[in-house]
């Protein structure tokens, strides 16, 4: 099971130039030590909403045999409330929304408890 530490470092390679190693088949084969082997690894780079790069390396199907793609379908898990949070903090360092606005104005509709209805 791929570490914190490993997936934040393939997502950091992403920034990485041409003209160094590659990192993406390092992290495959675990630097050396196959038990810290990636089965696979996927990431993209935005910049400006435009795709900068992709990668997408080693097996989608272990046992099958199949490579992963760009168009492979990946659990994400809760990964998304990360990406929400971050998106979200962007927008209050811009100064388009506050930490204490009311949810129900950002969203359109009223989002109330119902214990708590004020």
């Amino acid at each position: 099971m791929p570490t914190r530490r490993t997936l934040l470092t393939a997502v950091a390679a992403l920034g990485l130039g041409a003209g160094t190693p590659d990192p993406y088949d390092r992290l495959l084969q675990g630097e050396g030590d196959l038990s810290a082997a990636l089965p696979a690894l996927a990431g993209v780079r935005f910049r400006g909403g435009d795709v900068q790069k992709s990668v997408a390396r080693g097996l989608a199907d272990v046992v099958g045999g199949r490579a992963l793609s760009p168009a492979s379908p990946a659990r994400i898990a809760s990964i998304s409330k990360l990406v929400t949070a971050l998106g979200f903090m962007t927008l209050v360092e811009a100064g388009r929304v506050g930490l204490d606005d009311p949810a129900s104005d950002l969203l359109g509709f009223d989002l109330r408890h119902p214990s708590f209805p004020k």
